[in-house]
């Protein structure tokens, strides 16, 4: 049997908890990876001489713990729809309210607590109100990706998340070094990487989900 029609099987029998299991998990055992990696970059603050991160244990299993956690996301692909494994992404942040505020002793506020809160529901609602049938995303095939006449509106999306990537890692760098000057006058540093932070991190996100999504259609064509 084809990996898709395996996947199938798998929708049928409801077994779609299962990749929502495998996403949740992928999550947590990423942002753990994260977090260790965090911690270990500030323990080395104190020392003297500094060891490089690949040179600290405790760097080294984060890395470990986070490079494991990536094929779980392929696992749920395969048995629950991108509808719902996509934004189900969003629990990381969940995941990091928890493990910042105990082991990098970072405030958590009640914005923080208040954001979380909005994540979760979105997450909840996703699950129980998101399709959990077979074949959400019929007509996304590789051949698709390989001819822009059959969508071109998928491919001038593609072409303006482009740009606005290269803008907005252009913003991110300018502003390390002081404002940025737009027609003449200067902006804010502050206002000029909050909204390229957000852009730039969201469109690396969304294209790590098309590159996955992309190999899972591979498999089950």
């Amino acid at each position: 049997a084809t990996p898709g029609h395996w996947a199938g099987s798998a929708m049928a029998g409801g077994w779609y908890l299962v990749g929502v299991a495998c996403i949740l998990m992928q999550c947590t055992l990423s942002n753990v990876g994260l977090t260790l990696q965090k911690s270990s970059l500030n323990n080395e603050e104190g020392r003297f001489p500094r060891r490089r991160a690949y040179r600290q244990p405790r760097w080294l299993m984060g890395m470990a713990v986070y490079l494991v956690s990536h094929p779980l996301t392929v696992v749920a692909l395969t048995l629950a729809p991108q509808s719902i494994i996509a934004p189900l992404g969003c629990t990381e942040v969940i995941v990091n309210t928890i493990t910042s505020p105990l082991v990098l002793k970072e405030r958590f506020s009640r914005r923080d607590f208040i954001g979380t809160l909005l994540v979760a529901g979105g997450c909840v609602g996703v699950v129980l109100f998101g399709s959990h049938k077979e074949g959400a995303d019929p007509d996304f095939t590789i051949s698709l990706l390989l001819n822009p006449e059959k969508n071109p509106g998928f491919f001038v999306l593609c072409w303006v998340c482009l740009i606005s990537l290269v803008i907005g890692e252009y913003v991110l760098f300018v502003t390390r070094w002081g404002p940025l000057r737009f027609c003449g006058r200067e902006t804010s540093v502050l206002s000029a990487r909050g909204w390229s932070l957000p852009v730039v991190a969201g469109i690396y996100i969304s294209y790590n989900a098309l590159f996955i999504k992309t190999f899972t259609t591979g498999l089950s064509e």
